[in-house]
């Protein structure tokens, strides 16, 4: 009974870890939604305004000497100004950035998720603008996103958008993602594997209600 029943407990332990596998492709595209490209404000252009992402992160096996496997950067597009120089409206009237991700996988995911910035003018320069997505502080200019993924909408998946500043067209802005992932999602156990514990815990019930006829 004994083995019988350590041999159920073992099969049930290796199907629940099999639904604990790791959901790790993030795929989907890229939306540079709003962008300040015309007067009045510095005129800004972009290399491009939408693209695609498919990345595979697996988790750190916690040797430093392989890298964070839990990274991956995803280029995205280039920013900078049409414009030959710096007039007031270029400083005065800022424009808006807004940046959306849409995720295919993994699936489920409360995607899309976005990040809206700030661009304009730096006075007292021939044609320099910025771009901050995070206005709120002076002294960080990068944005951040988070994605919620499986069953149960626990993965976590952080997004960390840089920003900057740019000198016309011969001195660009390049902008990228970094996918860092948090931790993978608590996966639901299949119909078999519920019926494999619940059998093994019925086994383990009834060997100790022998037990207590035996010893009584």
């Amino acid at each position: 009974m004994k083995n019988k029943f350590a041999a159920l407990a073992a099969t049930a332990g290796l199907a629940l870890a099999a639904t604990q596998a790791h959901a790790t492709v993030f795929a989907g595209n890229w939306y540079l939604d709003e962008l300040k490209t015309d007067d009045p404000g510095l005129v800004l252009a972009a290399s491009a305004f939408s693209g695609s992402f498919n990345v595979n992160l697996a988790p750190s096996d916690g040797n430093p000497g392989n890298g964070n496997e839990e990274i991956a950067v995803v280029p995205l597009f280039a920013l900078y100004t049409t414009e030959s120089a710096i007039n007031l409206d270029d400083v005065f009237v800022t424009g808006t950035a807004k940046l959306r991700f849409v995720f295919d996988l993994p699936d489920p995911n409360n995607g899309p998720t976005e990040v809206t910035g700030v661009t304009g003018g730096i006075p007292f320069t021939i044609n320099k603008g910025y771009l901050d997505w995070n206005p709120g502080d002076l002294l960080d200019s990068n944005g951040k996103m988070t994605l919620n993924f499986g069953p149960l909408n626990d993965g976590v998946l952080s997004i960390y958008v840089n920003g900057g500043t740019f000198n016309g067209s011969n001195n660009q802005l390049s902008v990228s993602a970094n996918f860092d992932w948090d931790h993978d999602a608590t996966a639901v156990p299949e119909p078999a594997t519920w019926a494999l514990m619940i059998a093994g815990f019925g086994m383990a019930g009834a060997a100790m209600r022998r037990r207590r006829v035996f010893t009584v």
